[in-house]
């Protein structure tokens, strides 16, 4: 009985919405916005904490890094980074496991014994009898090489041998392609080693021939045919991207051969 009257009382009413409506709906929803906005702002701003006293940033622990807001891990990275010597707040700000919001809330606090630190890295220079020589390796002599503590006949040969097939090397990451040298004789040398790759010989991948491309090391025999057919088919290559048109390159590939190509 009751259901065709509601209908019909429906049917007339009209939802009419004015301009004035819409203005106010937006001013409340801005204010709004605006109010979360702020919540949300003093909770990130309460994350972190303003120290009690003044400190010194090689001396805090673990559980004074994190007092501050930063989690364990971000603490341990800290305390690396003091085993070697914070300096100043430049020094401090660097890290990059420490947010700006919490840098601006500590670089006032700070205090560093300057005396002290320079003193002991002078000590250390002092007791330093064999200071460290470095050595470009794209263009060391092998006797050049041999002046790397650990780097002897054998390894300056190896080392020589394969810059030469290369074109020189973009990383001292590289050298770990070499037989016998292991992560931990790397790590041993690579503070003794500088690299310059302005000096890598590079291939034009629109000159070159499928022999001279499949001589480095990083271009097998398919990908230098791949190369040269393509660009009989298509012309001179314009860019890097259109490697990417040959079916055997990808990414992992192209970051290993860019470095020693050219158009």
């Amino acid at each position: 009985m009751f259901i065709p009257r509601v209908f019909l009382s429906l049917e007339n009413n009209e939802i009419k919405v004015d301009e004035q409506s819409i203005n106010e709906f937006n001013e409340k929803h801005i204010t709004l916005k605006k109010n979360y906005s702020r919540i949300d702002n003093k909770k990130f701003k309460n994350k972190y904490h303003r120290p009690n006293r003044k400190f010194n940033p090689n001396d805090y622990l673990l559980i004074d890094w994190m007092n501050l807001g930063l989690s364990e891990k971000q603490a341990n990275v800290i305390l690396k980074f003091a085993a070697y010597g914070i300096d100043n707040n430049k020094e401090l700000q660097q890290i990059f496991v420490i947010p700006k919001e919490l840098f601006e809330l500590i670089k006032d606090s700070t205090f560093y014994p300057v005396n002290n630190i320079q003193k002991e890295k002078k000590e250390f220079l002092f007791k330093n009898e064999n200071p460290i020589v470095l050595v470009e390796i794209n263009s060391a002599s092998a006797q050049d090489l041999e002046k790397i503590p650990g780097i002897g006949n054998y390894f300056s040969k190896k080392i020589i041998d394969f810059r030469t097939k290369l074109g020189g090397f973009y990383s001292n990451s590289q050298l770990l392609e070499i037989n016998k040298i292991t992560p931990d004789k790397l790590q041993s040398i690579e503070k003794y080693i500088l690299l310059e790759t302005n000096l890598i010989n590079k291939l034009s991948i629109n000159e070159a021939t499928v022999e001279e491309l499949n001589a480095h090391p990083y271009i097998d025999w398919n990908l230098a045919n791949s190369i040269v057919k393509f660009r009989q088919q298509h012309g001179y290559f314009s860019n890097f991207k259109e490697l990417f048109k040959l079916a055997l390159m990808d990414n992992e590939l192209f970051n290993k051969i860019k470095h020693y190509i050219t158009l």
